[in-house]
This record gives structure tokens, sequence and C-alpha cells, in this order.
């Protein structure tokens, strides 16, 4: 009987290891810097998105960025319809919104990386936005 119960607890052990081992891989984004978004802005497989509302969007904007606003609640349906053999480099105004909307993607399968200090890191820089 306590051999039994011994073995059912080392079973229920590892069974709890590996489900937490095939999670750790989950919601793990990478973060990026403004300067690497730069580098990456010519290349075909890298989507630039904005996750701002689009009245922040229109205040201007990376050049080819495309936008889908966190805040809509139809967000998680519009990402559902992106391609998912391309990378994407998400930002916002300051990083928060980018960082949450980059777990939904990864959680959903996607290559994502957030862009820390977002817009404003962005200009800071002196880069340049489009409106």
């Amino acid at each position: 009987m306590i051999m039994k119960k011994l073995a059912l607890i080392i079973i229920s052990l590892i069974v709890v290891m590996g489900t937490a081992c095939s999670q750790q891989g989950k919601n793990q984004v990478t973060d990026i810097s403004a300067d690497s978004l730069k580098a990456s802005m010519n290349q075909t497989d890298i989507v630039i998105l904005d996750v701002r509302t689009p009245e922040e969007f229109a205040d201007g904007h990376v050049e080819g960025a495309v936008n889908i606003d966190f805040k809509n609640a139809d967000f998680s349906a519009n990402i559902d319809k992106l391609d998912k053999t391309k990378k994407y480099e998400v930002y916002c105004r300051s990083g928060h919104r980018s960082a949450e909307s980059a777990k939904v993607m990864n959680g959903k399968g996607f290559n994502v990386s957030n862009v820390t200090g977002g817009i404003l890191g962005w200009q800071e820089k002196g880069y340049p936005v489009v409106q």
C-alpha cells in the first residue's frame, strides 16, 4: 500500500514537472531596442505592429507599421488574421501595451518581439515618424 502511494506521488510529480517544463517556452517574448527595430525595418519577413489606438497612430508612427489597437475588443480576432510565418516587432507608446500584446501573440504561436520604450524610445533616438 505504501509503495502504491509512493509510486502515485512520484508519477504525479513527473506529470506536474513535465507540464511546467512544456509551459516554460510559452509566453516568453524577446525585448528589442529601438535601434534593433530600425535595423530590421527593410527585412521583408518582419512586420512592424503598432498596438496603440488609431488616434495615436494617426499622430505619428513608424514608417510601414500596421495598426491593431490593443484596447479594441476585437484585438484577439484581428491578431488571428495575421500571417504566422512572419516575425512581428510590436510597439506602443512606452512599452506596456506592446509587452502585453506580444505575450498574447506568443501564446497564439507567433514569433514576436517587444520594442522596449515604444514610440517614445524611438523618438528619443531621433528616428522619424510618419503621419
